[in-house]
């Protein structure tokens, strides 16, 4: 590899915006010594990711020049005899910005992108087509982009096409929900790549393409990592562009569009390149030419059920017969062949190919015994496994699978017939240019077992499968099994025979999907983990397709698999609950803190003292194991998989809400405690400079003109200049430190009690805003470095979005007294019972669109604001204060709240 980039200083602010084409930049790859700078092939535009880099194409685009040209400016025959043109791979570079956070930066990388493509074709002759190749969000701004006539094909690389991995954003979500009808209707070829367990910055399951409405469904392929033949592995989020077994397939797809113009060669370069034996090819049944038969001077027959092993192939052409016995009308015979270093229908590894087999249904000719008419046997699937390495592990950490480890297994039933003629057999032909490969060749019955087990039969028990010794392939069918992302199942196996260094190691597949499998090599007592990404939280139409599990096992006969048992992996299963139930937790933990203001306020408003955040805390606690119980009943609700938990009332995870409730109300409580943690040692600091006096003592009055004027510079500075989360954070700060000064002075009275209990309530509300705002801003600071302090900063200027923390941050820093009264005459929905409504909604929509946990606070903080904050707080001063039922008591710190006293 020896890359270079040359900057394509013609896209400039003639062909995209000022502020785009100062921020953004576009290069082509040149191989040195191999590319000339001028473009002279076919165009390809690859699309950084989320603080992606357009160096990132290096990989891809030099295996494409390497592959194309045998060396430098020597093209390779196999491209020049049909007139195939090289690549010329464009990137666009976003100074690494942090599009999965960020709705607009998402649609700022899609116009310059949109304005990049235009500029690349004028470039070339009227009519050219360009390919698109995104990786990981990259792919989501290539899916915006279409439908677009000038665009070939799209190939997406570990994209998250289903559901936003960051769910910080609701115009996010719109972007995904644009997308979504985009790529159901569009006819543009689409290529996912996913990279399954291994990539562990999104899930894979929304790698998945959803279903598509297009008359021509196979313009959608997706295929894992893990399934692709000659890759067998997962690889990881980053290792995707750069992984050898991806890269050189990618750049081959791409040459090889170059020279389409049917939608059909399309779909065979798709299927011949990203090959995953998960769906079958049609192979219809074609008399062999005169020049391929042969006579019956073949060698002996061999009989059925006896395996042919034939440990090293000759050099020529050998061929074998079989007799063929009487089948059964519901049990056809069955054909199965092992073939190392070799092909068979053009399925083949993709080096060391030396041999060649195919497989005929014969009988002889009545007018001449010595002549065979044969038929090529139509196979019900020919495949591609791997055959590791005895001595090393499998797949080799860091380096994954030898491409030229494969085998092909070619499967074939027998076609039963009531009169067969007695003269049938079956020929198998082996051609072989060198001494080398092997070949193992069956007939018989299949081994196929149905197991009716449920999954919850295997929560504390285990289901065993006898096998018998020396079967070439098992095949096991469990249809009630779950077969989620959720849930992992552990395969035991117990090995027999001569297992020191058999032809084929005993390789377990499990075939999690249409587009998914996994492949284990099977050792004596040895756990193999099995997983899939069919069925998913928050995935369309999850629980539809969410049960069955498909098992096959293949051996040489050597050492083969004589018992397998199944049972859930509980350990494994848990771990696969954080990455996908982590926002559920934060959300859910914004439920509980609008429960404790919900329940706070209520109190007030009943004329009982301020509750303290800790008092609130502890009456959770108390009431936790009754809100645990009805999170599991709520569970088992078949409810829509964007709501809730996602899992449509799938009653096997109908405990992990209870368990994430108790995650989040566990998560509050520390929270609070960090807070008072940090803050009181900030508060001692503070107290050696303050003054001496109780400020709160002081009958002070709130300025309206004060407040109007600080509400319009920073509403004029939120709409024109900086994003709403730097108010909202500068809001926080005053307010943080504000609640410091509070802690080191002395209260005598309940209202400055109540005061400081408000303004600390406050301080935790604002501290679970943090999550949502954060990201924004973090995307936000990265472009004022990257891009310039004069760069503008599209969308998050929404005035509402923190005008309600602006306002209530002025009045708690300049009002002396209680912050907000009890319950104003004019309120037709209670506040409390809006702070309860957001609890509730950010219980069903905040595990799948957690931007909903900000709202869930501000918008009963605004009503909070309207109608018990700026009529109290404006009044006059000896109206304000608060008045006492007389029969009320100031909590003390440590006492719970009683059940009587409480507004629910």
């Amino acid at each position: 590899m020896s890359p270079s980039y040359v900057l394509q200083t013609g896209f400039n602010s003639s062909w995209t915006s000022e502020s785009l084409a100062s921020r953004y930049r576009l290069m082509l790859y040149r191989e040195v010594g191999w590319d000339s700078d001028k473009p002279h092939g076919n165009p390809v535009l690859f699309i950084p990711g989320n603080a992606g880099s357009a160096h990132q194409v290096r990989s891809i685009a030099s295996s494409s020049t390497r592959q194309y040209y045998l060396s430098p400016y020597k093209i390779n025959p196999v491209y020049s005899s049909r007139d195939l043109k090289p690549l010329d791979v464009f990137a666009v570079d976003f100074n690494e910005d942090l599009s999965a956070f960020h709705g607009p930066t998402l649609a700022s990388q899609r116009q310059y992108t949109s304005d990049a493509i235009g500029y690349i074709l004028s470039l070339y002759p009227s009519g050219t087509r360009i390919i698109v190749m995104g990786h990981s969000m990259g792919g989501i701004v290539g899916s915006t982009l279409l439908p677009a006539s000038e665009i070939k094909a799209l190939i997406t690389m570990s994209t998250p096409h289903s559901v936003p991995p960051a769910r910080f954003d609701a115009r996010m979500d719109s972007i995904y929900s644009n997308v979504q009808r985009i790529v159901e209707s569009d006819a543009t070829p689409i290529l996912s790549i996913c990279g399954g367990i291994t990539d562990t910055m999104i899930p894979s399951e929304f790698c998945v393409l959803p279903p598509s409405s297009f008359k021509n469904p196979e313009l959608r392929k997706t295929i894992f990592t893990s399934s692709l033949e000659g890759c067998w592995s997962g690889v990881g989020h980053r290792e995707m562009v750069w992984c050898h077994q991806v890269r050189w397939r990618v750049a081959r797809v791409a040459l090889e569009l170059g020279g389409t113009h049917t939608v059909e060669d399309q779909k065979r370069i798709f299927n011949n390149w990203f090959r995953d034996g998960l769906q079958s090819d049609i192979f219809p049944p074609a008399t062999i030419s005169d020049n391929q038969r042969h006579t019956l001077s073949a060698p002996d027959l061999v009989h059925v059920n006896s395996p042919l092993i034939v440990r090293k192939i000759q050099q020529g052409t050998q061929v074998y017969n079989f007799t063929l016995p009487k089948g059964k009308e519901n049990k056809p015979i069955h054909f199965l062949m092992f073939l190392s270093k070799g092909t068979m229908l053009s399925v083949s590894p993709f080096r060391s190919i030396s041999n060649d087999a195919s497989v005929h249904l014969c009988h002889r000719e009545n007018e001449n015994p010595d002549i065979q008419s044969c038929f090529n046997l139509p196979p019900s699937s020919v495949r591609l496994i791997p055959n590791p390495d005895n001595n090393a592990p499998f797949p080799v950490p860091g380096s994954g699978v030898d491409e030229s480890d494969g085998i092909v297994v070619y499967e074939a039933p027998i076609p039963f017939s009531k009169h067969p003629l007695p003269t049938e057999f079956l020929s198998v032909s082996v051609s072989s240019r060198s001494a080398e490969g092997w070949f193992i060749a069956s007939l018989g019955d299949k081994v196929f077992s149905i197991d009716h087990a449920s999954t919850l039969g295997l929560i504390f028990g285990t289901i065993r499968f006898d096998l018998g010794d020396g079967t070439l392939q098992s095949d096991i069918f469990l249809p009630n099994l779950l077969s989620n992302v959720l849930l992992v199942y552990r395969a035991t196996a117990k090995l027999s025979g001569s297992c020191e260094d058999p032809l084929l190691s005993p390789m377990l597949l499990h075939t999690s999907s249409l587009v998914e499998a996994h492949f284990y090599r099977l050792q004596n007592d040895h756990a193999s983990f099995l997983h899939g990404h069919q069925s998913a939280p928050f995935l369309p139409l999850a629980r539809e397709s969410s049960t069955g599990l498909n098992i096959s096992i293949f051996t040489s006969g050597e050492c083969s698999v004589r018992e397998l048992e199944l049972t859930i992996d509980w350990w494994n299963s848990f771990g696969r609950w954080g990455p996908r139930y982590w926002n559920a937790v934060l959300s859910w933990s914004v439920g509980i803190v609008s429960l404790m203001f919900f329940t706070a306020i209520g109190m007030w408003d009943k004329g009982l003292p301020m509750v303290t955040p800790f008092q609130l805390l502890r009456s959770v606690l108390q009431l936790l194991p009754k809100a645990m119980l009805g999170f599991t009943l709520f569970s088992f609700l078949p409810i829509p998989s964007d709501y809730w938990l996602g899992n449509s009332g799938e009653p096997l995870f109908a405990l992990i809400a209870p368990f994430i409730l108790v995650l989040s109300v566990g998560l509050v409580a520390l929270s609070w405690i960090l807070l008072t943690m940090i803050i009181y040692p900030y508060s001692r600091f503070l107290s050696i400079f303050s003054r001496q006096e109780d400020e709160l003592s002081r009958n002070a009055s709130l300025s309206p003109k004060g407040a109007l004027i600080t509400i319009s510079i920073m509403g004029s500075l939120v709409f024109l200049l900086i994003p709403w989360q730097v108010a909202f954070l500068s809001c926080y700060l005053i307010h943080w430190h504000h609640c410091a000064a509070l802690i080191c002075k002395n209260y005598n009275t309940p209202e400055q009690q109540d005061s400081r209990t408000q303004k600390m309530l406050v301080l935790l509300m604002m501290t679970w805003c943090l999550p949502v705002v954060a990201p924004v801003l973090a995307v936000w600071v990265r472009t004022l470095l990257t891009a310039g302090l004069t760069t503008p900063f599209d969308g998050d200027h929404f005035l509402l979005n923190s005008l309600s923390f602006v306002m209530l941050t002025y009045v708690m820093v300049t009002h002396q007294g209680t912050v907000f009264s009890r319950r104003h005459k004019i309120e037709i929905i209670p506040v409390p019972y809006l702070y309860l409504l957001g609890s509730i909604i950010v219980f069903l929509l905040g595990p799948r669109a957690t931007y909903r946990m900000y709202e869930a606070l501000n918008w009963p903080t605004l009503a909070l604001l309207a109608f018990r904050v700026v009529p109290h707080v404006f009044r006059n001063t000896s109206s304000s204060t608060a008045t006492y039922n007389t029969n009320s008591k100031v909590l003390d710190d440590e006492s719970p709240i009683e059940l009587n006293e409480r507004t629910l």
